[in-house]
Parts: C-alpha cells; sequence; structure tokens
C-alpha cells in the first residue's frame, strides 16, 4: 500500500542533536513508518552549510536532501538574514518572493496529500496554505506557544501578523493550538482544536567531570566550572532583551543571600552583544560574578543534559513564556519556573511541575527561586505526561478524516 505523503512547512527545524523545534521533529517521527514525510523549512545558507557538513546529507534531487539517520526527506529554502527578528527577516519582498517560486517548485516534485503548516504569522506560511488548499491538498496549521504582537514595535508588522493569522482557520481544515491562549487568538474558532502532549524523557547520564568541560568550551562569562553541591538553575535562550535575561540577576542576588551553593546559567546565540554586555556589567555591578556562567548556544542534547543537572529552569521571556525547552524540561521532571501571563496553564501547573511568577515583581521571581530551592522534592509532576500518544494519534486521525 503507497503511503500517503505528508509536507511539512516551518521556520526553524533541523534533525539531529543541533536541531530544535522538537515539537515538529517529534510528531514527524511518531508518524515515519504510516506515511512519507518532506520537511520544507526556511533557513540561512550559512547555517545549512555548516548542518550538511555535519550530518553529511545526501541531496536526492535538487533541494530534497535524505537524513540518513532518520530516514526523513529535508528541503531548506533560503532567506537572507536583516533584521535579529526572523519575523522581520521573512516579510521582506525578496524572501517572500524567493519562498513561492521554492515551494511551489518543491511542492511539483511531491505532489503531497497533507501540507501541515507549523506557524501562522508570516506571508510564506499564509502562502503555503492557499496555494495548497487551491491543488486541493487537506492543509492543517499548528498555532505556537508564543504570544502575537506582544513585543513587535512596528505597527504594520502587527496588523499584517493579526490579518495573516486569522485568515488561517478559513484556509485550513484543521488549526492545532497547543495552548488556550492560543485558541482564542483565533477570531473564527469553529475549527481550531486545542491539543497539547508531552514526550516524557529517559534518564539522563550526565556527571560532572563532563558537565564541567562542556562549560569551558563554550564559556563566554563568569566561572568555568561547578561543584557538585551548587544548584543549577538553567536558562535556555538566545542572549536578547526579548528574552529578558537580565530581569533574574537582582532576585538571584537576593537568594544567594539564603543559599550559597547557587549558579544562575545562561547558554543561547547571541543575538545582542550589546545586551550581552550589558548583564555582564549589571553581574559585576552585583558581586555575583563567582555564582554567574554564561554560555554560546548548545546542542540541543547538551540543552537537555543541562536541564537534566538544574534545580529548575527559568523562562523569564518577555513575548514567549515557555517555549519548547520548557516543555522537555517538563518531560524530563526538572521544575519550570515561568511568567504567569505566557498562555501556557496547561503545561506548567503552580505546585506539580514548576511556579509561576510576576515579571513586574522581583519579589514574586525572588519567591518562584526559592520555592525550587525547597520544594522540589515535593513536586509531583502528576500534570506533566499529558498522553504525548494521544496527542499523536488525535493529530494523525485528524489527518485521516474524509469530510475534506
Amino acid at each position: 500500500m503507497t503511503k500517503q505523503k505528508i509536507l511539512h512547512v516551518c521556520y526553524k527545524f533541523l534533525f539531529g542533536n543541533d536541531g530544535y523545534d522538537l515539537d515538529i521533529q517529534d510528531l514527524s517521527e511518531a508518524l515515519s513508518e504510516e506515511f512519507e514525510q518532506y520537511i520544507l523549512f526556511m533557513i540561512t545558507k550559512e547555517r545549512f552549510k555548516e548542518y550538511s557538513k555535519n550530518h553529511k546529507l545526501e541531496e536526492i534531487e535538487k533541494g530534497i536532501y535524505l537524513h540518513k539517520k532518520s530516514g526523513m526527506f529535508i528541503a531548506p529554502t533560503f532567506y537572507d538574514p536583516r533584521y535579529f527578528s526572523y519575523v522581520e527577516d521573512l516579510f521582506i519582498p525578496k524572501n517572500i518572493k524567493n519562498f513561492k517560486e521554492e515551494f511551489k517548485d518543491l511542492f511539483k516534485k511531491i505532489d503531497p496529500d497533507i501540507v501541515h503548516i507549523h506557524s501562522t504569522i508570516t506571508p510564506q506560511f499564509l502562502f503555503s496554505a492557499k496555494y495548497s488548499r487551491k491543488k486541493r491538498k487537506k492543509v492543517f496549521a499548528t498555532h505556537h506557544l508564543g504570544k502575537i504582537n506582544k513585543t513587535q514595535r512596528k505597527l504594520s508588522l502587527r496588523v499584517r501578523k493579526s490579518l495573516i493569522h486569522n485568515i488561517f482557520p478559513l484556509v485550513c481544515k484543521k488549526i492545532f493550538c497547543v495552548s488556550e491562549y492560543g485558541k482564542k487568538s483565533f477570531l473564527v474558532k469553529n475549527n481550531v482544536i486545542q491539543i497539547h502532549g508531552v514526550k516524557k524523557g529517559g534518564p539522563i547520564n550526565f556527571d560532572n567531570p563532563s558537565l564541567n568541560r562542556l562549560i569551558r568550551t563554550n564559556l563566554i562569562f563568569g566561572k568555568n566550572k561547578i561543584n557538585k553541591k551548587e544548584k543549577i538553575f538553567y536558562c535556555p535562550s538566545r542572549i536578547d532583551p526579548q528574552k529578558n535575561q537580565k530581569i533574574l540577576l537582582e532576585p538571584f542576588k537576593r537568594v544567594l543571600k539564603k543559599e550559597k551553593n547557587m549558579v544562575l546559567l545562561f547558554s543561547g546565540y547571541v543575538s545582542d552583544e550589546k545586551y550581552l554586555n550589558s548583564i555582564i556589567r549589571q553581574c559585576e555591578k552585583l558581586g555575583i560574578t563567582k555564582n554567574i556562567i554564561i554560555l554560546q548556544e548548545l546542542r540541543n542534547d547538551f540543552v537537555l543534559k543541562m536541564i537534566s543537572k538544574s534545580q529548575a529552569v527559568v523562562f523569564p521571556s518577555i513575548n514567549e513564556g515557555l517555549g519548547r525547552a520548557g516543555i522537555e524540561s517538563i518531560g524530563l521532571n526538572t521544575p519550570v519556573l515561568a511568567p504567569r501571563d505566557s498562555g501556557h496553564k496547561e503545561y506548567l501547573v503552580e505546585g506539580d511541575n514548576g511556579f509561576h511568577f510576576d515579571l513586574n515583581d522581583l519579589a514574586s521571581i525572588e519567591k518562584a527561586f526559592t520555592k525550587a530551592l525547597k520544594e522540589k522534592e515535593n513536586l509531583s509532576f502528576s500534570t506533566s505526561n499529558f498522553c504525548f500518544d494521544g496527542y499523536i494519534n488525535k493529530i494523525k486521525n485528524t489527518y485521516l478524516e474524509n469530510d475534506y
């Protein structure tokens, strides 16, 4: 029996240890036996060149590569970066035009039965949906965890993103939302499904010598080793004002007065050097440099190992309270600390798998740190599984519905 073909369309996707967007990877891997799958994703040429070299991709047809380890077919579409924000990059007319041409070319080559679009906020994603619908394919979309337009300063982009976002329910068979906030963000909700699942992680072995080698190899600033008694509070996200790491420093210092064996560890791509330098200056001003570590961006397997070693994982982001690393943390039974207003209450349950705080209240952040120190052993993580198999089956069964 011939397998149906699925074309996944997303912004950032890479298979392997230096990959990200693991929700798409988990989904595609779970469906790999029943569907032939292709992943079209947007990336800069420099990054893909490095990735291709590391993973020895085999180009089976122009623009389509076989990732041998997973057996998945991946198709990069390149864009020129101009801004720190990928969303702004994707609104550049040249990048839109290039994407449309490459999408139509790939679509013609593979002729997919199902098209699943993993974002709802840029012209490329909307074009994919409308073009596929015009070709009478089953079209689905997933809305991400972040908040639409929370930090977007350009009014024109805010308006365009909102319009694009709200056209999707009119084009797609179903929209999958992984949070209640996501469902509420659409004006038309009759074909919007709220769905979520966390993949439970197994035990990860990561001894202290290996941890310290990783730190020394990737160190940007701070101490170069951690002793076994020190409790790690880990913040894995790019170094950027929107990710808001600096807000953690003063509350962390307050908690240090009560508990000396603590380390606040940041890792991520540095998208704003000035912001990085301001964090370093603030650490020096507060006198906490002996308890701070800033690392460059880590491969995903190292991020997971760091999460497994941590007392808690902290997400102070302004625009995305709980991203994929937060879901992975819950799956690894590592407590999560995140803002209350991030639209992720289905995942982060106060006192079960983590603690909320208020970004505008330093005392609230301090309290979350303290709770993670004192109450970690009492957390049950009873809500953390969210039936991952049920999540996959729900999507698969929706794919196979015949009423389209």
